[in-house]
């Protein structure tokens, strides 16, 4: 069965968009089982396509953060992997790598074009 992909939003960008730095700040990005709300404070929105891949059993980062960098992030893709928790890339190995590639795919620059 492949991943369930929960919601993407967005549109692709030019390639020239994918130069733009880091898409956070100095202080990290944080959040676990026992403070379940990301501190964005210092967070920089990233202008790429982000592919977000959640383990739908994940205890030490639930569902409810990865709905938190979904809303907050533009141009996202959240994909669960179904009977994985937050070693998804190792207990769905298979899972993981098919949600990998279709992203790539659709965001592949276009052939021939140089930006």
């Amino acid at each position: 069965m492949p991943p369930q992909t929960v919601r993407r939003r967005g549109s692709r960008l030019p390639k020239k968009s994918l130069r733009h730095g880091p898409a956070f700040g100095s202080t990290p990005v944080a959040a676990s089982a026992d403070a379940p709300s990301v501190n964005f404070r210092n967070w920089r929105p990233t202008a790429v396509p982000t592919l977000l891949i959640w383990g739908e059993l994940d205890a030490r980062s639930p569902l409810s953060v990865a709905r938190q960098f979904d809303e907050a992030i533009p141009d996202t893709e959240l994909v669960v992997i179904e009977v994985a928790g937050h070693m998804s890339n190792l207990e769905q190995p298979e899972r993981v790598n098919q949600a990998v590639c279709r992203f790539c795919r659709a965001h592949a620059p276009a052939q021939g074009r140089s930006g």
